[in-house]
């Protein structure tokens, strides 16, 4: 079994339930059972781990954990507390069957601020919580890079239809900034022109005026093109399109640092992907 299918597991020995939890997941191990015992250490610490710390275990395996809790019989009056009857034993190991109920739903509880954090939000909530800020959620982009979205959603919102909000909204999509330059086109401007030859009237063939290009901008990554892969190529552009004012078009251009290039290396992609240039 090679590394990619096996899990170091660490030592979450005195970690928060919900830590440790988080923590089994992401190295790709599954929350297995949770037994709580009654102990006088803080309440929903990790007390022992059945996988032992350090080891190799195959992704997927089940992790079980004891926790410290506290027992619902404190809450009856003495007589009920006594350990040394049959009874009063019976009594106590049932009453941790409403205890391992309540405990969940304390714990939740005790960390219901991070429901409202969009790094911390657990998964099943954090869709709801992203269409608070009404955030396309259906972005093919990594989770991590998603919750950063949503974190900076009223700032993004702020400067929304701007090349700065633009910008903003990109990096955090693709990982590299963009620069753009508004009124601005990737290729040499001509501007329409009257002129006299041997008598007679001749007009320029203009590919674009002057009052046209006050409506156009280009977005250039500082990266080859083949940094990014096709989905991340349309992403941008589905960004650009909904980001943008309606009445503005734009250009894509990939131009790595001048000592990484060469002459021919100058993409320009414009709703297709491929090399070529498109105007």
């Amino acid at each position: 079994m090679n590394e990619s299918e096996t899990a170091k597991m660490p030592d979450i020995s005195g970690y928060s339930l919900r830590r440790a939890l988080s923590l089994i997941r992401k190295i790709g191990l599954t929350p297995g059972r949770i037994t709580y015992v009654d102990s006088k250490l803080r309440h929903y610490q990790v007390l022992e781990q059945d996988v032992p710390a350090g080891s190799q275990v195959p992704k997927g395996q089940a992790v079980n954990l004891v926790i410290a809790g506290k027992s619902l019989i404190r809450a009856l009056p003495a007589v009920y507390q006594k350990e040394d009857s049959r009874s009063g034993e019976f009594l106590k190991r049932y009453l941790w069957i409403a205890s391992s109920v309540l405990n969940g739903l304390e714990s939740d509880i005790d960390h219901l601020h991070e429901y409202f954090d969009p790094m911390k939000a657990p998964q099943a909530f954090f869709r709801w919580l992203a269409s608070w800020f009404a955030v396309n959620i259906d972005f093919a982009i990594p989770e991590a890079k998603l919750r950063m979205l949503v974190r900076e959603s009223v700032t993004l919102y702020r400067w929304r239809g701007t090349a700065l909000g633009l910008a903003k909204m990109l990096e955090i999509v693709t990982g590299v900034r963009p620069e753009i330059i508004e009124g601005s086109l990737p290729i040499r401007e001509y501007t329409i022109r009257e002129e006299k030859f041997l008598g007679q009237r001749t007009l320029d063939n203009a590919i674009i005026d002057e009052k046209t290009s006050r409506h156009l901008f280009t977005v250039t990554f500082p990266v080859f093109s083949s940094e990014f892969s096709e989905e991340t190529i349309k992403k941008i552009h589905q960004v650009i399109r909904e980001e943008k004012p309606a009445h503005a078009q734009y250009y894509v251009l990939f131009v790595p640092p001048a000592d990484q290039r060469k002459s021919k290396d100058l993409w320009i992609k414009k709703n297709v992907i491929d090399d070529r240039m498109v105007f």
